[in-house]
């Protein structure tokens, strides 16, 4: 019920404090929501390529030639068309610059085997149809994925979207560095008031639905 209640909550409230590419303070958030619970998790850093349901459906039918020809025929202002958004899979001008960290970190909470990512929204892109929410997910015991023999795995939206998921990011412990982890640079208080509140979002929640705190 934990992971029901978050992923419903605790993304209005992070957006509260943080922009929209906050992956980073979103993790850290939800860690620490999550252990307020009893419920142990930590970072995973990562890259997703997420690929709107009419690019998969060409790459599904015609092949992976077709889908680039297409994404090259394609402008990000032209409305509809296959399309695709790579989020932690490479640094921009300004964030090469500014020295940002490359990457997309997201939660993992080893006892249950399940994952969380609080901030996929970033990747949204209305004119591509690309509308994704913050979700979690469970893997099977012994799934290659989770154990990280294989690192690339497939996840499928409800709409066709794609979601790839690589596990093999450059620098797998360089979002340590940001101040929306250390909570420096005035950040500490922001991180605090927005775990507290999405903590009093769950627990209303447990009431309401008449659960045992604790429960995922």
């Amino acid at each position: 019920m934990v992971f029901v209640a978050m992923q419903q909550f605790a993304r209005p409230v992070i957006r509260q404090y943080f922009n929209a590419d906050s992956c980073i303070a979103s993790t850290r958030v939800g860690i620490n929501v999550l252990r307020h619970f009893g419920i142990g998790a930590k970072p995973l850093a990562l890259s997703v390529l997420v690929i709107n349901a009419e690019g998969s459906r060409l790459m599904r039918d015609e092949g992976v030639e077709a889908f680039q020809r297409a994404i090259r025929a394609s402008q990000p202002e032209d409305e509809g068309g296959p399309w695709s958004i790579g989020v932690g899979a490479q640094r921009s001008p300004l964030d090469i610059a500014l020295d940002a960290w490359q990457g997309h970190l997201i939660v993992e909470i080893p006892q249950f085997r399940t994952f969380m990512d609080l901030s996929i929204d970033q990747a949204n892109r209305p004119l591509k149809n690309i509308d994704l929410t913050p979700h979690y997910f469970t893997l099977e015991p012994g799934d290659p994925w989770l154990e990280g023999t294989e690192p690339v795995m497939e996840m499928f939206a409800a709409d066709g979207t794609t979601l790839v998921l690589d596990r093999r990011a450059p620098d797998p412990e360089g979002f340590r560095k940001s101040t929306n982890w250390t909570g420096n640079n005035g950040l500490s208080a922001a991180l605090a008031e927005c775990t507290d509140e999405i903590i009093a979002e769950v627990e209303k929640f447990f009431i309401e639905a008449g659960r045992v705190y604790g429960q995922p």
